[in-house]
């Protein structure tokens, strides 16, 4: 949630792990001039722990900065309260001290540093008759469905606004006073938007917004391999979003689970877009041949992906599933799926027996021969009468030989031969 507390507040959060808050309290004259009286909010028990454990320099702070001390009690809940009020001359300038975070800290820190506060609301649009701001949450889907979302939620922004005539048009959400001259909300840090409305006209204050939703991040049937990052716009804010049925941010990180992701959202005019993108990590499966391997056979090879192949080239030559590799040689086959995923495969087909030399088969030799094999694809062993010899082995001894060589594709040459002396 876009608080308005600057860090002073922060820190006596983070130290009491309690319940804070803050309001924005607006008065509205007739001429546009007014103020707005901004409240920083502890929970009083804790307030009391934290004064006891030497936090007063915060709160001395709080007190050079020109906000005065009090107590309320809110909701059931006992708060001290610490309040400075501003003038401003224009209802302009009040847009400015709502959006603008500079501006902010200038006026009620002393300071235009960002770490002295951060804006009330993410849009607005005032006049002297009426008010339109859109609360932006920062919660995402996933915080959902973590534990300390029950305490994320004690921290809440109250904004009211008072004008000099009767409110006669206010969104849902506004809380009206007996005296329909002021309007309250109450905010809390959420998914999506939260559109704030009132008028002492009526609805004719705010146009009507033809103007789509706009989804960034991802492309529309687009396919993607990394992490992505989606954000969600509006000319005047998301009041819904859903991912595959389920709510989703403003702001959404999409780094786990492959698959179809259908985004859809809406405005406050019920004006909508849709996108629909598929993470894949996978690369494409390839079946009827491995990487590295040799073979002696026409291979029949096929390939899928879950999410749909892009492209296949065998040896740069594009190619479908089910193409048959029978010819000798290296291939290399590089298949990409639609998410830029490439599986690459090499292998060999090898149908030529390796090939010996200094013996020929069913030969007699009365002299010493030196045995050589070699073969296109390499030899994968040779053996001669049942021991492995190496290339350029040589043969001697008078008797009955047989050597047997072996390619890495599991092709077999077989020569017998005889020596005699």
């Amino acid at each position: 949630m876009k608080k308005i507390t600057g860090v002073l507040l922060m820190v006596l959060c983070m130290v009491l792990l309690t319940a804070c808050g803050d309001a924005a309290d607006i008065k509205m004259n007739a001429d546009g001039t007014g103020s707005m009286a901004i409240t920083l909010m502890m929970d009083q028990a804790e307030y009391d722990v934290y004064m006891a454990m030497g936090g007063s320099a915060y709160i001395t702070a709080l007190e050079k900065a020109g906000f005065t001390k009090s107590e309320e009690t809110y909701k059931g809940t006992k708060y001290v309260d610490f309040t400075k009020s501003v003038d401003y001359t224009a209802p302009e300038e009040l847009a400015k001290l709502l959006t603008d975070e500079k501006a902010f800290g200038k006026a009620y820190f002393g300071s235009a540093a960002s770490e002295y506060g951060s804006a009330i609301l993410a849009k607005c649009t005032v006049k002297k008759d009426s008010f339109q701001g859109v609360h932006e949450g920062t919660l995402g889907r996933n915080d959902l469905e973590d534990e300390d979302y029950e305490d994320e939620e004690e921290e809440f922004t109250r904004i009211s606004i008072t004008f000099p005539e009767e409110i006669k048009y206010a969104d849902k959400e506004a809380k009206l006073e007996n005296d329909k001259k002021t309007a309250t909300w109450m905010l809390e840090d959420c998914l999506n938007s939260k559109l704030l409305e009132v008028s002492t006209v009526g609805k004719s204050s705010f146009p009507a917004d033809k103007t789509k939703p706009v989804i960034k991040g991802v492309r529309n049937g687009g396919y993607y391999n990394d992490y992505v990052e989606v954000t969600l716009l509006d000319n005047v804010g998301i009041q819904k979003a859903t991912v595959n049925g389920k709510p989703m941010g403003n702001e959404e990180s999409f780094y786990y689970g492959e698959g179809q992701k259908n985004v859809t959202a809406w405005d406050f005019a019920g004006n909508y877009t849709k996108a629909a993108f598929c993470i894949d990590y996978t690369a494409p499966a390839v079946k009827g041949v491995s990487n590295g391997k040799y073979y002696n056979t026409t291979k029949t090879i096929t390939f899928s992906d879950k999410y749909g192949v892009k492209s296949a080239a065998l040896n740069g030559k594009t190619v479908k599933s089910g193409v048959k590799a029978g010819q000798s040689g290296k291939y290399r086959l590089a298949v990409k799926d639609k998410a830029n995923n490439v599986r690459t495969v090499s292998f060999v087909i090898d149908k030529v027996l390796p090939k010996v030399t200094g013996v020929t088969n069913g030969k007699t030799y009365r002299s010493t021969k030196t045995i050589k094999f070699s073969d296109a694809s390499g030899v994968k062993s040779a053996v001669l009468n049942g021991n492995t010899i190496r290339n350029g082995y040589k043969v001697s001894r008078p008797g009955k030989y047989s050597i047997r060589v072996t390619d890495k594709a599991n092709n077999v040459r077989t020569v017998r031969f005889t020596i005699k002396k």
